[in-house]
């Protein structure tokens, strides 16, 4: 279990690196040949994909957390 927790503080460590990469180099742009109503549906899921990439280790922070386990990155205790 503890290894699951380290790599999971990794992994959110990576998706925080991911999402400010994102923000400072912008979105990516459409291509004019599909519909609208595809460009927007393509950046609504965009935007569910970043914030369920943020989500689910921060859930599993809580639950470690507010399990009374605490929250170890490769033996260390954060």
């Amino acid at each position: 279990m503890s290894w699951h927790k380290s790599f999971g503080v990794l992994l959110f460590a990576f998706a925080l690196l991911r999402v400010t990469w994102r923000i400072i180099n912008g979105w990516p742009k459409h291509t004019n040949a599909h519909p609208q109503y595809e460009m927007i549906l393509a950046k609504v899921i965009h935007y569910v994909l970043i914030i369920s990439m943020l989500l689910m280790p921060i859930s599993g922070l809580i639950t470690s957390g507010m399990g009374g386990h605490g929250i170890d990155l490769f033996g260390l205790e954060i």
